[in-house]
């Protein structure tokens, strides 16, 4: 059976016999795939708390789920851990929307071509001469659940956030991209990729609903992965998001910065660390210290050995 360090074990306790929301801030190399799976998973599953969606941030990690409740149903023969719906926040969202329309196409330049269609007389080699800008708009629009009075209203918030190149022509960008998410909203039977999130969420569709929704990578979310999240909760569900606000990297795709401490204030979770690292050498623990003191190294890790780039190459020189 799996075995759990004091502060997985925690995570577990709380899981088991709490009933809050809860998030875990866990560090780099601290078995957060493994506490997720292994521990509040199976703890679920094993005492028959509830229906578990197990949201992934992109599909190689959402195979990686997979398999490793796969090799876990065979280690446990708890059968019922195969009712546990594992996939990316894209694949609940495209799965959703696939329900609420029907036959749905994807297609990856579906934006594009609707500024080609609606701007064709004003450009130039065959394209709008803002079409990257509006792309990037109508994208973080998407990412945001706005609507194309949205954009209208608040367009230049994202275009100075996100640093667009406007040259002076914030305004014409922002009111091609108001009328091109207009645009894109009534195809609703193609899709692009931002829209398997967006359009649930905007139109408020019927998504399938937990008893407890668990959120990988959740520094990286966006107001439209949040949302989705939210939606897929039954009334007196819970969410357990798992993050490291230390690596949330994703900002370029309308993630927020501060994404756990917005699921935090929204549920009212509690929150638990994984800071002892199994990943690390003690030296190197030491040295990244420096930025994150909470990180710990596991007593069974090397002692390791901390490198600079300048003394290699004095080294290598001499």
């Amino acid at each position: 059976m799996p075995v759990l360090n004091d502060q997985q074990l925690a995570i577990v306790n709380e899981i088991t016999n709490g009933f809050s929301n809860v998030n875990v801030i866990a560090r780099a190399g601290c078995g957060k795939t493994y506490v997720l799976v292994n521990g509040v998973v199976l703890s679920i599953v094993e005492n028959k708390l509830g229906s578990v969606a197990l949201m992934a941030f992109n599909k190689s990690a959402a195979n990686e789920f997979q398999l490793r409740i796969d090799a876990l149903t065979q280690e446990t023969k708890l059968y019922a851990l195969s009712g546990v719906d594992t996939g990316t926040v894209h694949s609940f969202g495209f799965r959703f929307w696939r329900n609420h329309v029907g036959k749905v196409n994807v297609d990856g330049w579906k934006v594009s071509n609707i500024i080609r269609n609606l701007f064709g007389d004003k450009s130039k080699n065959g394209e709008y001469e803002f079409q990257s800008q509006v792309m990037k708009l109508v994208s973080l629009a998407k990412q945001h659940v706005w609507s194309p009075e949205d954009v209208m209203l608040k367009g230049m918030e994202l275009i100075e956030h996100y640093d667009i190149e406007a040259n002076g022509s914030a305004g014409e960008i922002i009111d091609a991209a108001s009328v091109t998410l207009g645009a894109s909203n009534t195809q609703r039977s193609v899709i692009d990729f931002d829209d398997m999130i967006y359009l649930p969420v905007f139109f408020d569709v019927r998504v399938d609903q937990y008893d407890f929704v668990l959120i990988d990578e959740a520094q990286d979310t966006n107001e439209a992965r949040r949302q989705l999240a939210f939606k897929m909760m039954k009334p007196n569900a819970r969410l357990i998001a798992v993050g490291d606000d230390r690596q949330a990297i994703y900002g370029f795709t309308g993630a927020n910065a501060d994404s756990l401490d917005i699921i935090k204030q929204t549920l009212n979770s509690v929150e638990f660390p994984l800071t002892v690292t199994y990943r690390c050498p003690k030296a190197v623990v030491e040295e990244a210290n420096r930025l994150v003191p909470d990180l710990i190294a596991h007593e069974s890790a090397p002692t390791g050995v901390v490198r600079t780039i300048a003394k290699m190459v004095k080294k290598v020189t001499n």
